[in-house]
């Protein structure tokens, strides 16, 4: 059994580990109970963002404001290829070669359908909540997936990353010149081996041009987004934009919370506070609005 008690929920090594195969690899995913009792009626998925880092003893802490608010469970499948006994950020061969949109995209929905398949009633509720990359991971898969009832964003902004990246190149030396970049990468779109910003020229082939601004204006379930207004990582402009248009559009199960000096974490770093807790339970206040069911 996963956690069971407030007081082992503190406690990341009683996060449950479960090895799973996707696409005939090895990995697994995370379970945690988010109440002492917990429904098969409500579930939580969580994709995470970029990179190769764990996230098993950060999902405990963030979910925490919500323990025992949500009456289900949480799963948060590990990307492949990462170590889960290591906080090392040198990431391995396996993980950059499955290092791109479409794959991870068919990875999380893989693994929700086979969740969602195991369990033994439909859940009322089945949340997706996405982090930076993971945000534009989950609007993608909102898209595709109709078992989605409920969608929560973190650090997505509201536009393409190629345009993220032009926006970001006005405020910062890291960014210069991403045209040039673009060209390089367009001629060099499936090497796994020439990387910029982190990445390899073929993530960023693979994920430049998905404009989750688009993705999010397409869904008519409620869809909960957040973002730090000090967001260094995505420029603040493209959420923004996103929002005076939905409010043109008329369009009403989007909301979108900006927080004042916070940054891409949702953290105001002056003041020590996270706005995490905010979002979650806007995002719980979502499901009384829910539009369909499975």
């Amino acid at each position: 059994m996963a956690v069971t008690s407030t007081a082992a929920f503190a406690q990341a090594q009683n996060v449950n580990t479960i090895p799973f195969k996707v696409n005939r690899q090895d990995t697994q995913y995370y379970e945690i109970n988010l109440s002492d009792a917990p429904s098969a009626n409500n579930v939580i998925f969580f994709i995470s963002g970029s990179g190769c880092q764990n996230i098993k003893n950060k999902l405990y802490d963030y979910f925490k404001p919500i323990h025992n608010k949500f009456d289900g469970v949480l799963y948060s499948l590990q990307k492949i290829g990462v170590n889960q006994d290591s906080d090392d950020s040198t990431c391995s061969k396996e993980f950059i070669e499955n290092d791109f949109f479409d794959e991870v995209v068919k990875e999380q929905n893989l693994f929700i359908k086979s969740m969602l398949s195991a369990l033994p009633i439909k859940p009322k509720h089945v949340v997706l909540v996405g982090a930076s990359e993971g945000a534009v991971v989950a609007a993608k898969i909102a898209n595709m997936n109709n078992s989605i009832t409920n969608l929560g964003l973190i650090g997505s902004g509201g536009d393409s990353l190629r345009n993220n990246l032009r926006l970001l190149s006005k405020e910062s030396f890291l960014f210069r010149n991403p045209d040039g970049k673009f060209k390089e990468i367009e001629a060099n779109k499936e090497s796994i081996d020439k990387t910029i910003w982190g990445h390899s020229y073929k993530y960023w082939n693979s994920i430049l041009d998905v404009n989750v601004g688009d993705l999010v204006y397409s869904l008519n379930i409620p869809v909960v987004i957040a973002m730090g207004e000090k967001d260094k990582s995505v420029p603040i402009e493209s959420l923004k934009n996103l929002k005076n248009n939905l409010e043109n559009q008329d369009k009403h199960n989007i909301e979108i919370n900006i927080y004042p000096n916070a940054d891409h974490k949702l953290i105001d770093q002056s003041l020590s506070k996270s706005y995490g807790s905010d979002f979650l339970n806007k995002l719980l206040d979502s499901l009384k609005k829910q539009t369909k069911s499975i």
